[in-house]
């Protein structure tokens, strides 16, 4: 799945992501779409870096003492490292809280839509996803660095 054909998404943006090794933080093109999360290093990538299925995952502002950052949420599962990102506004970080929130199924459908960074303009077009579809696409890439998480709560 190249970022390209996720057409339609929740919300698209750039979020700064802090890596796990190193702890710095890297611009990175992020998709909500299908109650699934994706990031990839730009908008033009044809590969995913990380494609997660929301379901059972959770999201919340960050404790500043693990990021040392304005504008910071996290993204977490029972048994897995979190995952952090940093938008540039508290709205923007608010925002996309909201929308992944509402993706992973914690929330109602919210009646606005977000970007974040250069965006891309975001739709409500309430489709669900069919998340074993979703999985067998990101699959077929082959690729040691996509990771796919696809936990049942």
């Amino acid at each position: 799945l190249s970022a390209s054909e996720l057409d339609d998404p929740v919300v698209s943006g750039f979020l700064l992501k802090k890596t796990s090794s190193s702890g710095s933080w890297r611009k990175r093109w992020c998709v909500v779409k299908d109650r699934c999360f994706y990031y990839y290093r730009s908008p033009q990538d044809t590969k995913p870096q990380l494609a997660v299925v929301l379901r059972g995952w959770s999201v919340s502002v960050a404790e500043p003492h693990h990021v040392r950052r304005n504008f910071a949420f996290k993204l977490s599962h029972n048994g897995i490292l979190p995952y952090y990102f940093a938008a540039d506004s508290e709205r923007a970080m608010e925002d996309w809280i909201t929308l992944l929130k509402t993706a992973i199924g914690l929330e109602t459908k919210p009646d606005f839509s977000v970007t974040s960074g250069p965006p891309t303009p975001a739709r409500n077009s309430g489709s669900t996803a069919n998340e074993m579809e979703v999985l067998r696409a990101v699959q077929k890439l082959n690729s040691p660095v996509v990771r796919i998480f696809l936990v049942r709560a």
